[in-house]
């Protein structure tokens, strides 16, 4: 079986989720080959912060993979592959233009990220029950729920001496890309309502322009800035860094890495749900823990609780890291995904 796997590099969620997947299969002995076009470069968006550089993970990839690049789609024809896999939102025809007409000798199996159904595909991937059921989206012999596979460095180093931040300090930790449509100004907003918010500090990794100036005009200290980062041992820092993680995300999640991430690190979670009209995979990833809430008093309550009780937060962090420890690893999602893989070539 002769496996090609399409990426992108850049930092977001679907991006993460193809390299991860790649070295979990690589672990367990299978080596795919690595495709990637002109479009897998980051490109400048409305969406994204202006002050802020575009991040690429393509030196990650180089590190571990030896990549080959395509200049049309009829290239994949070339290298004799029994299947290609791309990681796609189901609607971004632009990243591997004239793949839905191509007369091609290969299937295709898509991770499928938004749930739109306008590109090709042999079988379909999709992260999270919450995903299909949001988007109507029956199981079937041609698609399944496999988890994003997650990797977190182990490290026992923090920030909080770089930081100033003293040892027993309570830190609160968002991290998202600065994005115009994840910010939500939720976050500082119920930092301001913490009766303890002068003996507490707010790590915010993602600074844009938007969050600097809804922090201003809520008046808010205690705020420290992290830039957007794609350095695995910087993210690995900063996760061990806080002592809760926040999550208030404007629009939601179709899986939630940073939440998957947060709960492999240990850590107890506080998500806030984001927009109604976006699915919310950050509960179906957290469980029945009392971690998810739909409105913002709620979560106040919540973060006042794990802030005065470090048992409470030990309990959780401990909870949630069994928890992500079994559910994302790469290795035991890609045997599954190997499997998916044997039975659609029995077909």
């Amino acid at each position: 079986m002769r496996v090609g796997h399409f990426v992108s590099f850049g930092i977001g969620g679907a991006d993460r989720t193809a390299f991860n997947l790649l070295m979990g299969l690589k672990s367990i002995g299978v080596k795919p080959l690595v495709f990637y076009n002109q479009f897998s470069h980051p490109k400048r968006t409305k969406d994204q912060d202006l002050k802020q550089p575009l991040l690429s993970i393509r030196g990650t990839y180089e590190r571990h993979f030896d990549l080959i690049e395509i200049n049309t789609v009829q290239d994949l024809n070339n290298f004799n592959l029994d299947i290609i896999h791309t990681h796609r939102s189901g609607e971004d025809e632009w990243l591997l233009p004239g793949l839905s007409h191509l007369n091609r000798n290969f299937k295709i199996v898509e991770t499928n990220f938004h749930g739109y159904l306008e590109t090709p595909a042999d079988f379909r991937i999709y992260p999270s029950h919450t995903l299909m059921e949001w988007r109507n989206i029956k199981p079937a012999t041609n698609n399944a729920v496999v988890f994003n596979p997650i990797q977190l460095r182990d490290t026992t180093s923090d920030f909080r001496e770089e930081f100033g931040i003293e040892r027993d300090t309570v830190v609160l930790g968002r991290l998202a890309r600065s994005d115009k449509s994840i910010f939500s100004s939720s976050l500082l907003k119920t930092f301001k309502l913490l009766s303890r918010n002068s003996d507490v500090k707010l790590i915010w990794v993602g600074k844009s322009s938007q969050a600097l100036a809804a922090a201003d005009r809520l008046k808010l200290g205690n705020v420290i800035w992290v830039n957007p980062t794609r350095d695995t041992d910087e993210i690995a820092k900063l996760y061990k860094t806080f002592d809760i993680f926040c999550h208030f995300n404007a629009l939601g999640e179709t899986f939630g890495n940073t939440v998957a991430e947060a709960m492999l690190a240990g850590l107890p979670v506080v998500s806030l749900q984001g927009s109604r009209k976006y699915p919310q995979a950050q509960r179906e990833l957290l469980g029945d823990t009392g971690q998810y809430f739909i409105n913002r008093r709620s979560a106040v309550k919540q973060l006042e609780h794990l802030i005065d009780s470090r048992e409470a937060r030990d309990y959780l962090g401990q909870r949630n890291h069994l928890k992500a420890s079994e559910l994302f690893s790469p290795e035991l999602l890609a045997t599954r995904v190997l499997q998916i893989y044997r039975t659609l070539m029995r077909q």
